[in-house]
């Protein structure tokens, strides 16, 4: 019997998780026809962190990504200043 083996690693990815509390993301439609996720920033992250990013999203008054929207990443003037 030949069993083939493949890592978790290259399946989940070995990056660092994103952190929704500190990203800025707007909803978007999503594309037609993909339940995929597709063009989402959170595509590709584990579930935990999806699940975060749809609660911040609700605390904003943004739909939640099951309502056929997705996050995508809202664009920053360079001009802008850090306000710390």
């Amino acid at each position: 019997m030949n069993i083939s083996m493949v890592a978790l690693s290259d399946i989940v990815g070995t990056d660092d998780p994103l952190d929704p509390a500190t990203m800025l993301y707007k909803a978007a439609a999503a594309i037609p026809d993909r339940p995929d996720c597709s063009g989402c920033i959170f595509r590709g992250q584990r579930s935990k962190v999806c699940k975060e990013a749809t609660r911040f999203a609700l605390r904003a008054s943004l739909p939640d990504c099951d309502d056929g929207v997705i996050y995508v990443a809202v664009p920053i003037d360079s001009r802008q200043l850090t306000i710390v």
